[in-house]
């Protein structure tokens, strides 16, 4: 054995070699273990290696009593948050505590009292004492060394136990903190805990709580697994963090995995509950000090469709089909490769043996493949020939039609063990009770065997004998025909009843009595002598048989015979033990009084007297046997069929489209029920742009409109799918709506698709309907949910996937799904080194708003979708919100809400007045009315990549605080938010809104109100002009608001309404808008010289081929665009769609594109047009350059004309109507004017005139003279061109009639003469403004006053930016107008008192810089002071001319036409929210037989600009590098022959894109079909009679691209021009890896941002 010394030396260095090992093999595992071990291994070393020695114990000997313990830090590491909120916690990181501090020397032991005296003898000697002593030690410290080791080795087999069950320690993870508690509250409401200093706890289960404080340090973490089984639910009223206090639900570097749901408990008018200060109930929240982690599983948050999905799933439409009483056989023959019904009709099998002989020639003459679907409808059999049954079975493999029969109830009830009735009393057969008596027919067999005539050989004399019926021919009884029948000489037969048997089957037996009666007329005969065993004489002979007779017969009065006749027939059904039902059968009651007796209605009871129809349904596949037919039949039971015959089969379109076709046959309640459906339930499936592949079935997703409708957004649970990709999910249901999938006319319209479902769930617990003070009279559902409100200084607060449901309180403001409550900067300026930020939340159903940033500056929102929310969905609340940046979020369905005024609609809007001044009703459409799913109170802000998908209002809104307002009111005097540059605008998208996607225009009532103003505080305003300049200074040069590519399409009025400036739009695409683009300006004075707008690389679509479709809210739905198809229309059917609207100026609109825009009959629909009933001016200098017009454009540019939406045209901007045609682009002719036709003041006889344009087009130059009037109010004025005096221009002014100020701002021609009329008194005092005036300009003015005026003229330059005065100079007057005219440079005027005109020249003496409205020096201006005693109306026209009158003519000549413009238009195709991916612009128009003979001779494929004609019959086929975009081959065949084979096998390139179309009817066309499957088609087309053919591929990828597809055209339906936009460089498509990766500049604005 090893010596007990050796032990401890051995054994220490064991451990010391063994425990840093240990911790270096763990700390691969784990740096936990790691570290804990690399402590451990030494200490252990150290413990053998003091046995050996003489070290002091390891442990005092002390007594226990005084024994030190260490409540010092542990050696494990644990959760560490910074006493300071600023020192940049790292959420869920896991930090090792300070190192302890050096071991304490032990204390000295305490000395041992002398033994006591013992005797000599026994005496050890000191040493020897010693010796005992350190040995009794050494074992001491051995054991103590044994048990650590012990549990060392321990701990060691838990660890590694917990290693094989698979959770593995991560220092990232929240959960896995070993200095966690577990805990498990347990349910009850009304516990209200307190998690404080030192609790550091694990929830491990579901809980109920009153409320869960956190604070002092405190800590609660949710349990996981690795699995993510660990589905912990805590209900609560509410979750308080502050003070130190965290809540942790995983981390952003180890996510959540199991399911974590906080449900938010509690109801407004609970009066047991007291609000807490700030946050009130329902809540999660945070205050100074607190840390909320919450990260979920990592996720898409929403991506887009990659392929349209039509409504019902298929691009047929589907079918619908169910009637009742459809008798025969119903048809319908479905097509195989589209799901399109081809064929419906009913066939008459039932009565028409022809229409039999009908269905088996239709059935004949139908190809091989097509779908052919039946179900009989009430009765189908009877005329069925066998001929037409044996075609069903050999042609579409039916096993069922031959053994179809048609049967009466009679018989069935014979051969089927009565399926209908149940005689359960006595086994009846047409009502023979057997146990009765085993009568037959009412006869007593028993009694005398005698069945009442017996057979058809008895005599009806003998008969009559039989009956004691009196027969004079008788000798009497002796004359029997048979002597030996018993009682024969006493002719005492009583027909071989008696008495009783005679009342009890002849009387009270109904049914012999009715047999004898004569039953019923209705009974057929024939079937009656046929159960009786009787000839039809013979019965026709009883049933004949008067009562008198039956009377005598049962030796009863007839009185007490008929009473017994006429028993009620429940009395005798229950006296023959009979169900009521047969009992009314057997007697043929009248159905009345059947179903009286049965308490049934009459219609229930026609299919229990009916005949019996067998329910009978098929689908199947011509010519493809047994095994492509699904058939099922039904037996009649009782009234129905128990059930459904259903037979149902599924299969796929040529595109890949999963359909399914069902027929089927009832009979219901009475009615026979036959119908079809042809749809895709249950087995739709979305192509999606990214990796969807962690989107689970059962999840929720939804849809985002993609028309006009927010509410054709669809709401969608995820099904299995095994057979999809990584890109696809399956759908249950079908869609109602079209969703588009794809870049329509260039404009990206692929609808969003957003996951609403996280598995960190937090929610309000709601009521099922409205209850107290939650606004019911406007919302019929609860909504008082739960709310999430972070208060500033707070430690730590990130949300990461995160789903927030039923959230938000609709009557509490303040109480909003996230609310960051005036927590200032929130980034790396407020000391955050892990800037707060919410990622991939997903808020929905949400009862006020989604996110609401307020006086919080650098928040990151991004990932987040915000569906169906009441009120501002993302929402900026003070204007003093700057650089927050909303990046790849998404917003849908935006309801009103109650809270702003700019929430409400106009209901709302009127109703709401407790904040009005008393007595005042706001109007709706200029304060309210303004609900937007982006509300951005601040242009210092960044958006990126987000996507507005429908709100009530608008998209996106730009609105403008002149002041801090609401709580941050006074915190800011002066927000200057008109004046701050616009923060990054980038790739946004922005559809299906009801007022305007983009709009960016007007501000908010920052005071109460009152009685100067008695509408509500944040009203809209109309106060706010935007122009922004540096540092938000106005003497500081502008900075240039940029709007990079804005996709807007579908909104209902304003595709975006800017004002303000400078703006500028570019790369941008509007679609489908009522208003693609309208500019407005700062007014007649800007007060920022010199501004303008422009808009440029950006494209113009009128009305694409995305029809919409009619419904979801649609309210108007007509013909249009340019095949003239039905389609959803914005606001009405006679709306004058506009693509680029004129309103004021200056505007530039350059290298742009214009497509789709033609007219109707019902409407005007114009590329460019102008502002309807304006008032307001219009600058010449609206310059217009290279811009491209398609042939589908037939109307450029439209003045309107009197009529609906118009008016009568006769306002004064109307009239004044004019853009500038720089280059030729528009009207064909370089530097002119467009301008109205009737306008006589700026037109000249040169001009060309446009009819459909009401316009003409003239070349000159043109400027603006604003008159402004003083001192007489209700004025018009009358412009009149001396060369045009019959042509007079009447102006009313932009101001309201009764003002004493009044201001006219005509277009003139320059150097030309006009002279000015009143239709009143002459203003006292007139400014003549030169507005656009370029150095030299002049206009020869004529003033009408009366001859007794006297004037005095005076010239200045005003300063709009100060508002000051210089360059003041009198005018002097002249002689004459030929003295004026020769003096024209100088200052001076001539009063003509024979006409009364006051003459002086206009004249800019200085030049103009850039957009100014004025010169260089300032606004030129003349001022008129006049002074009359006259007060008659100055209009001086008769006097003037023909005096003044002047030849027209052209001031600047008309130039030549220019050809069509080459670099015209934008330079890219397609306008997608992915903007780092290239398009690909392919069309292909196939051309018929049919279409030939229309005179159609166009066939071709387009790529991009390369057009490669199809002019022979024949197939063409071009391939083009899906990498490049370049077209590598384009073939053409003749005929499928072996070369095109061997072409479409091996000649194709890989990774190609492929493209074919066919004209006329080549040779081999429907062969040509197996050759486009491996090219994407997803199965073997059927050609056959198809007229031609359009087809998208690709070859080099083993699934299908979302955009490959198969047009056919067939009959009178051409495929006509396809067209697609298909996205190059794919990875899917396996390109060559790039030299550089394709830069992402929406990342590195991101990164900028954030910067």
């Amino acid at each position: 054995s090893v010596p007990q010394y050796a032990v401890g030396p051995l054994l220490g260095r064991c451990w010391a070699a063994v425990g840093p090992l240990l911790g270096r093999c763990w700390a691969a595992v784990g740096p936990l273990l790691g570290r804990c071990w690399a402590a451990v291994g030494p200490l252990l070393g150290r413990c053998w290696a003091a046995i050996a020695t003489n070290m002091p114990d390891i442990m005092p000997v002390a007594d226990a009593r005084t024994m030190q313990v260490n409540n010092g830090p542990g050696r494990l590491p644990v959760f560490m948050a910074p006493s300071n909120g600023s020192a940049g916690y790292t959420p869920a990181r896991v930090a090792p505590v300070r190192s302890p501090p050096p071991t304490k020397a032990p204390p000295p032991l305490k000395p041992q009292a002398p033994p006591p005296a013992r005797p000599p003898a026994f005496h050890l000697s000191e040493a020897r004492s010693r010796r005992e002593h350190a040995q009794n030690r050494q074992r001491k410290n051995t054991y103590i060394c044994a048990g650590i080791s012990f549990g060392a080795l321990l701990l060691t087999l838990i660890l590694v136990l917990s290693l094989m069950s698979g959770d593995v320690l991560d220092e990232n993870c929240p959960d896995h903190d070993l200095t966690l508690r577990n805990w498990n509250p347990g349910h009850d409401l009304k516990k209200a805990v307190v998690v404080g200093s030192g609790e550091r706890l694990r929830l491990v289960a579901s809980a109920t709580l009153q409320s869960l404080t956190i604070q002092s340090g405190g800590m609660v973490v949710f349990a996981d697994n690795k699995d993510g089984s660990k589905n912990i639910t805590l209900r609560t009223r509410h979750v308080l963090i502050e003070n130190g206090g965290a809540l942790h639900i995983g981390g952003p570097k180890c996510r959540y995995r199991s399911q974590a749901t906080i449900t938010l408990v509690g109801r407004s008018d609970d009066t047991t509950i007291t609000d807490v200060p700030v946050f009130g109930r329902k809540f999660v929240g945070v205050r100074a000090g607190g840390t909320l982690e919450l990260h979920g599983v990592e996720r898409p948050s929403w991506t887009f469709l990659s392929r349209t999905v039509p409504a019902s799933g298929l691009a047929t439409g589907g079918y619908s089909f169910q009637r009742n009483f459809s008798r025969g056989i119903n048809l319908r023959v479905v097509d195989q490769d589209s799901g399109a019904v081809l064929h419906a009709e009913r066939f008459d099998t039932h009565e028409s043996f022809n229409d039999s002989q009908r269905l088996g020639q239709m059935l004949q003459t139908l190809p091989a493949g097509r779908i052919v679907a039946l179900a009989v409808g009430d009765s189908a059999i009877k005329s069925l020939l066998e001929e037409t049954k044996r075609i069903i079975k050999e042609l579409l493999g039916s096993t069922y039609v031959k053994d179809l029969q048609y049967r009466r109830l009679a018989d069935a009830l014979i051969q089927s063990d009565v399926r209908s009735f149940v005689l359960q009393a006595a086994q009846i057969r047409l009502g023979l009770d057997a146990q009765a008596a085993q009568i037959r027919l009412g006869l007593d067999a028993l009694a005398s065997q005698i069945r009442l005539g017996l057979d058809a050989l008895v005599s009806k004399s003998v008969l009559a004998w039989m009956l004691r019926l009196p027969n004079p021919s008788w000798p009497g009884c002796s004359s029997c025909p048979n002597p030996s029948w018993p009682g024969c000489s006493g002719c005492q037969i009583r027909l071989g009843l008696d008495a009783l048997a005679a009342q009890i089957r002849l009387g009270l037996d109904a049914l012999a009595a009715q047999i004898r009666l004569g039953l019923d007329a209705q009974v057929a005969k024939s079937v009656l002598a046929w159960r009786l065993r009787l000839p039809i004489s013979v019965l026709a002979w009883r049933l004949l048989l008067r009562k008198s007779d039956l009377a005598w017969m049962l030796r009863l009065p007839k009185f007490v015979l008929a009473w017994m006749l006429w028993l009620p027939k429940f009395v005798l059904a229950w006296m023959l033990r009979l169900p009521k039902f047969v009992l009314a059968w057997m007697l043929l009651l009248r159905k009345s009084d059947l179903a009286w007796m049965l308490r049934l209605p009459k219609f229930v009871l026609v299919g229990m007297l009916g005949c019996l129809k067998q329910a009978w349904a098929l689908v199947a596949v011509v010519g493809g046997g047994n095994g492509s037919c699904t058939e099922d039949s039904r037996e009649h039971e009782n009234h129905d069929t128990g059930g459904r015959a259903l037979a149902r089969r599924d299969f796929v379109t040529v595109d890949g489209v999963r359909f399914s076709v069902m027929a089927y046959s009832e009979w219901r309640n009475g009615f026979p029920i036959s119908g079809f459906q042809v749809d895709a339930v249950d087995q739709v499936v979305l192509n999606l742009q990214d990796d969807v592949s962690s989107w689970k079935a059962g999840e929720r997703i939804v849809v985002a409109s993609t028309d006009y409708s927010m509410h054709q957004a669809e709401e969608f649970t995820l099904l299995p799918c095994p057979h999809c990709t990584r890109r696809q999910v399956q759908i249950k249901g079908k869609p109602q709506f079209t969703h588009m999938g794809e870049i329509v006319d260039g404009v990206d319209m692929r609808a969003e698709v957003a996951l609403l479902s996280r598995n960190i769930l937090i929610q309000g617990e709601m009521e099922r309907s409205c209850y107290a003070n939650n606004w019911c009279q406007y919302y019929s559902n609860d909504t008082f949910g739960g709310h999430v409100k972070i208060l500033g200084n707070f430690t730590s607060v990130h949300l990461s996937q995160v789903e927030l449901k039923h959230m938000g309180q609709q009557a509490v403001r303040g109480s909003y799904p996230v609310h960051f409550h005036m927590c200032g900067d929130v980034d790396q300026r407020g000391g955050y080194n892990q800037p707060a930020y919410l990622d991939s939340l997903s808020i929905h159903h949400s009862f006020s708003r989604c996110v609401t940033i307020h006086a919080t500056n650098g928040l990151l929102v991004r990932d987040t979708v915000g569906y169906d929310a009441l009120g501002h969905c993302f929402f900026l609340e003070d204007g003093i919100e700057q650089r927050n940046t909303f990046f790849h979020n998404l917003g849908l369905v935006t309801r009103p809400g109650t809270i702003l005024p700019t929430d409400r609609n106009d209901t709302m809007c009127t109703e709401i007045k407790d904040r009005v001044q008393k007595g005042y009703v706001p109007s709706p459409a200029t304060e309210c009315k303004a609900v937007s799913t982006f509300w951005i109170a601040n242009p210092n802000n960044n958006l990126i990549n987000n996507a507005a998908a429908g709100s009530q209002d608008a998209g996106i809104w730009f609105i403008f605080h002149n002041s801090s307002t609401g709580d941050s009111h006074g915190l800011v005097p002066e927000t200057k938010a008109e004046l701050t540059p616009l923060g990054i605008f980038y790739n946004n998208r922005v559809h299906s809104n009801f007022k305007a996607g983009l709009f960016i225009d007007k501000g908010v009532k920052t005071t109460n109100a009152s009685a100067a103003d008695p509408r509500e505080y944040l009203c809209l305003d109309n106060n706010a002009r935007f122009r922004p300049h540096e540092n938000s200074d106005p003497s500081k040069p502008r900075v240039a608001a940029v709007i990079d590519t804005l996709i807007s399409f579908k909104n209902n009025d304003l595709g975006a309404w800017i004002r303000g400036g400078d703006i500028i739009i570019q790369n941008s695409g509007f679609a489908d808008n009522g208003v693609g683009l309208s500019f407005a300006s700062d007014g007649s004075y800007p007060k920022d010289v010199g501004s303008s707008q422009e808009v440029s690389e950006s494209l113009f679509v009128g009305e694409s081929k995305n029809r919409g479709f009619n419904g979801g809210q649609n309210k108007y739905w007509g013909a249009g665009g340019v095949d003239n198809k039905m389609r959803t229309l914005p606001r009405n059917k006679t709306f004058p769609i506009r693509g680029f609207q004129i309103y004021d100026g200056p505007v530039r609109l350059l290298q742009s594109t214009f497509k789709s825009y033609t007219s109707t009959p019902e409407r005007f629909t114009s590329a460019v047009g102008f502002n309807l009933k304006n008032a307001w001016q219009l600058t010449p200098r609206n310059n217009l350059s290279s811009v491209y017009f398609l042939p589908s454009v037939t109307l450029r540019a439209f003045f309107g004309r009197p009529g609906q939406w118009f008016e009568d045209n006769d306002l004064d901007g109307d009239k004044n109507s004019i853009f500038h045609d720089v280059d030729g682009s528009v009207s064909g002719y370089p530097d002119t004017y467009a301008v109205r036709a009737d306008n006589y003041l700026v037109r000249h006889p040169e001009c060309v005139n446009m009819p459909q344009w009401n316009g003409c087009v003239c070349s000159g130059r043109y400027a603006q003279v604003y008159i402004k009037t003083q001192g007489v109010p209700n004025l018009s004025l009358t412009i009149t061109r001396n060369e045009y005096p019959d042509k007079p221009l009447v102006l009313r002014g932009i101001n309201s009639q009764a003002a004493m100020s009044q201001q006219y701002q005509p277009v003139l021609m320059m150097s030309k003469s006009y002279t000015l009329h009143w239709n009143g008194q002459a203003p006292k005092e007139i400014v003549l403004s030169l507005i656009n005036f370029d150095l030299g300009d002049w206009t020869l003015l004529g003033l009408c006053y009366p001859a007794d005026t006297a004037f005095q003229v005076i010239s200045d330059i005003y300063h709009r930016q100060n508002n000051t005065f210089d360059g003041m100079e009198d005018y002097g007057s002249v002689s004459s107008l030929a003295e004026l005219e020769k003096r024209a440079t100088e200052r001076k005027y001539f009063f003509d008192k024979s006409t009364g005109l006051l003459w002086l020249y206009a004249r800019s003496r200085h030049g103009r810089n850039g957009h100014s409205y004025c010169s260089i020096r300032g606004c030129e201006r003349v001022k008129i002071v006049a002074t009359t005693s006259t007060k008659q109306t100055c209009n001086c026209t008769a006097a003037a001319y023909p005096k003044y009158s002047q030849t027209p003519s052209a001031a600047v000549p008309m130039p030549k036409p220019v050809q069509s413009c080459t670099r015209c238009g934008a330079s890219k195709l397609a306008f997608s929210s992915d903007p780092s991916i290239s398009y690909l612009q392919t069309q292909i128009k196939p051309l018929s037989v049919a279409e030939e003979q229309k005179n159609d001779t166009q066939a071709f494929i387009t790529v991009n600009n390369g057009q490669y004609n199809l002019t022979k019959v024949g197939f063409l086929v071009v391939s083009v590098d899906s990498c490049t975009g370049k077209v590598t081959k384009h073939s053409f065949f003749p005929k499928l022959d072996s070369k095109m084979e061997q072409y479409l096998k091996t000649g194709i390139p890989v990774r190609s894109i492929v493209l074919l179309a066919t004209r006329g009817q080549p040779d081999g066309f429907p062969g040509v079909a197996q050759y486009l499957v491996p090219l994407g088609a997803a199965k073997v087309a059927d050609l056959q009679g198809k007229g031609s053919l359009a087809f998208f591929g690709f070859y080099g990828s083993q699934s299908p691209q979302p955009w490959a597809t198969l047009q056919l055209g067939q009959g009178e339906e051409a495929v006509g021009l396809q067209e697609r936009y298909i996205p190059l460089s794919l990875e899917e498509y396996s390109c060559p890896p790039p030299t550089e990766p394709p830069a992402r500049k929406d990342l590195e604005l991101l990164r900028k941002a954030l910067s």
